[in-house]
């Protein structure tokens, strides 16, 4: 069933029959006897899904977070979800999705550990997924169409892993009803750029990282985990190029002592 972000917001209760227009309430006697004779029901905001899936995807998940908190701070209607289970239908606790990250504009607060389309008002606007090709986040054809049912705006994939065909960076704006795939624009030095149409902001890929540029201050918001990553493992490669030196100078001066090699 395809839908709007905005026929997804103006859908009245009594409605459950599409994820798109479940979060609202149907009327009492429709709802389960459980949820009719307590009320609201406990909505877990933990699962048993992990949350990075290897170290490239960790790094990219908190740059890409540090860089949207900067774009939240001058953006106070912006609410930030990292890892964050999205309940899509009330009194139905195995209705969730989990984004790596999300963006949500205007939502009703406050929020809580997790967010419920219902009681924040609208589903989030930008939807980030940074490692599709894990089977502990999802298959990333189901997640899509699901946020495209739910009415997300703006949806984005990117395979820090290298491990789906297609761009590695992906980015989907919802119009009517369905996503279509945003432009790449070249930016030289081999990198591409794909401008996020609501955050105002370019996510650009260099084929070794994810980066936001802002075109207003001409800036990168987020290189610090990534620098830092590589800089590890720099680090780590240069001690293990040291050790490997030690071990094959003390085995030259086993060699030469026993005169299996003359001595330089």
């Amino acid at each position: 069933m395809s839908m709007s972000v905005n026929d997804v917001q103006q859908r009245g209760s009594g409605s459950k029959s599409s994820a798109a227009g479940a979060y609202l309430p149907g009327p009492a006697d429709s709802l389960p006897p459980v949820a009719t004779e307590l009320g609201e029901v406990e909505y877990p905001y933990e699962d048993d899904i992990a949350m990075a899936c290897g170290p490239a995807h960790e790094a990219v998940t908190v740059d890409t977070r540090l860089a949207l908190d900067c774009y939240c701070a001058s953006h106070p209607n912006a609410y930030l979800g990292m890892d964050m289970l999205v309940y899509y239908e009330r009194y139905d606790i195995t209705k969730r999705v989990t984004p790596d990250l999300f963006v949500a504009f205007d939502a009703r607060r406050p929020i809580g550990n997790n967010y419920r389309i219902w009681d924040a008002g609208k589903p989030p606007d930008v939807v980030w997924e940074l490692a599709p090709d894990s089977h502990m986040k999802g298959d990333p054809k189901e997640k899509k169409e699901l946020y495209r049912q739910l009415g997300v705006p703006e949806y984005w994939l990117y395979d820090c892993h290298g491990a789906l065909d297609g761009p590695r960076l992906q980015g989907f704006q919802l119009v009517k009803g369905r996503y279509r795939r945003l432009p790449a624009s070249p930016r030289g030095y081999g990198v591409l750029a794909v401008k996020s149409p609501l955050l105002g902001w370019e996510q650009r890929f260099d084929g070794r990282r994810l980066r936001l540029w802002d075109p207003v201050d001409e800036v990168y918001y987020n290189a610090g985990c990534q620098d830092a990553l590589e800089r590890l493992n720099l680090e780590g490669r240069i001690a293990q190029l040291r050790e490997e030196n030690v071990e094959l100078r003390a085995r030259i001066a086993e060699l030469e002592a026993s005169g299996a090699i003359p001595r330089k």
